[in-house]
């Protein structure tokens, strides 16, 4: 056999067999998202009133946060391409950057962080474990020292005031949001910010800046910082605004003493009244807020 012909058969073998690697995705990661899929097409609402007292509506249908949550299987093997390549894929012709790949990764863990609030606890431990490892990924891919992270917060910051000036309110804009704020907690370790800058960063008076210093917070949720949680809760400039800000109380709250979660619980409670600058009633079509607070409320008496 033709010793040339014997050393393609090899190479070609080890290309399937990475091939295979690359793009096995387990099992229950499968069954985990297919059932979180179904899950969200299903929204149940409650109305109040009228002679017939309260009643339950049950609707199905297909969403964009559905399709979105489908889109999640590739994930895993997303996350292996890009820690594989290093970003770049070797070719006859030279190297091939994989952006679309990396911008993929990026937008795919913004949709575990928004979504996970409907999970189960065991999809949540699954979810956060990816998660991890793919916002490592995208901070090696991103940045590769502190004062190049640094640059990128300074620029996702601009991006983020850039977006809600330029773009309407809706999903869309919130999905760009969303993976701004993904970038900017991946960059959080390798920033090295301390928590004087961090706070100086959301003082500053800037929407985007007050944006970032919080999803820094979130990469690394420090309890010096809670006092910013509390402004941007009963403060907040945004409807996005707030809502990061509860996710950040979230994360902390099993860091939080019985003073601070006592002020944390008022404030909710306070931001959940009906009137002028209170946002986080059960009522409207965006009930995203609402539903992190009551989960933070319910957490609370565990």
């Amino acid at each position: 056999m033709d010793k040339k012909l014997v050393l393609d058969e090899k190479t070609l073998a080890k290309a399937k067999e990475l091939l295979a690697e690359l793009f096995t995705i387990p099992g229950p990661w499968i069954a985990a998202i297919l059932v979180f899929s179904v899950i969200s097409m299903f929204d149940i609402s409650q109305t109040f009133g009228g002679k017939e007292g309260s009643s339950l509506t049950l609707g199905f249908k297909v969403t964009a946060t559905t399709v979105l949550i489908l889109s999640l299987i590739w994930l895993p093997a997303i996350l292996r391409m890009i820690a594989f390549f290093g970003g770049k894929i070797k070719t006859g012709a030279g190297e091939a950057d994989t952006p679309g790949l990396l911008k993929t990764l990026i937008e795919l863990v913004a949709v575990v962080d928004s979504t996970k609030d409907k999970m189960d606890d065991s999809q949540k431990k699954e979810f956060e474990q990816i998660r991890e490892k793919a916002e490592k990924q995208i901070a090696q891919s991103l940045a590769p020292d502190a004062e190049e992270a640094r640059r990128q917060v300074v620029q996702l910051a601009q991006e983020y005031d850039a977006i809600r000036s330029r773009l309407q309110k809706g999903d869309y804009r919130t999905r760009k949001m969303n993976t701004l704020v993904t970038q900017v907690r991946a960059l959080a370790e390798k920033t090295a910010y301390s928590i004087q800058e961090i706070q100086a960063l959301y003082r500053s008076g800037n929407d985007g800046q007050r944006v970032a210093a919080l999803a820094l917070l979130r990469g690394h949720p420090d309890v010096a910082c809670f006092d910013l949680v509390l402004d941007s809760i009963g403060h907040s400039r945004s409807a996005f605004e707030q809502y990061t800000a509860l996710r950040l109380a979230s994360d902390m709250l099993d860091s939080l003493n019985d003073a601070d979660k006592r002020k944390l619980a008022s404030l909710i409670e306070d931001q959940s009244q009906p009137g002028p600058g209170r946002y986080l009633q059960d009522t409207g079509p965006d009930l995203s807020r609402w539903r992190i607070a009551q989960q933070i409320l319910n957490n609370m008496k565990k």
